[in-house]
């Protein structure tokens, strides 16, 4: 793990391959399974996966879900970029409230009606419109739906997330 003081040699050392790592640096999936085991969720570094960013995120995680003619829920409006990979990966948008007003009872009345394969929130500074879900409530409700596998992008502050 690179730990500071000689900062370039540990670098050199968990980058000793080839120069591809398909799932990410070993020592980084470590330290946010870490991360997550802290939070209480049980969690291994075989369960994380690095991105070169958002939209590789959500196109990984679309094809993962995807089957022919799915249904993904997104906020409406919501970012462009995700719309891109839930077409690529043959899921069609159902759109959901986006805002304030969005509250978990209706996300979990949206999942059951429609049958979706994802289901695409933004609960902090919504992109384009700049609102926050309420957390509390939203969490609750989410934390009720069925058991399904649940993807989330790290980054800070908390970011969209995909179940």
């Amino acid at each position: 793990m690179i730990t500071g003081g000689d900062w370039l040699g540990d670098l050199a050392a968990e980058t000793a391959t080839r120069g591809y790592l398909a799932l990410g640096l070993p020592a980084l999936r470590d330290a946010i399974a870490e991360q997550y085991r802290h939070a209480g969720l049980p969690t291994s570094a075989e369960q994380i996966v690095i991105t070169g960013g958002a939209q590789q995120a959500l196109s990984l995680i679309a094809a993962a879900v995807a089957e022919p003619g799915g249904l993904a829920g997104v906020q409406n409006p919501t970012y462009s970029g995700a719309l891109d990979a839930f077409s690529s990966a043959g899921l069609m948008p159902v759109p959901l409230a986006a805002g304030p007003e969005v509250d978990g009872r209706s996300l979990a009345e949206a999942l059951h009606r429609h049958r979706l394969r994802l289901c695409y929130l933004i609960p902090t500074c919504h992109s384009p419109t700049g609102s926050v879900m309420p957390a509390a409530s939203t969490r609750a409700e989410i934390a009720r739906w069925p058991p399904r596998t649940m993807f989330r992008q790290w980054t800070t502050p908390p970011s969209p997330v995909c179940c």
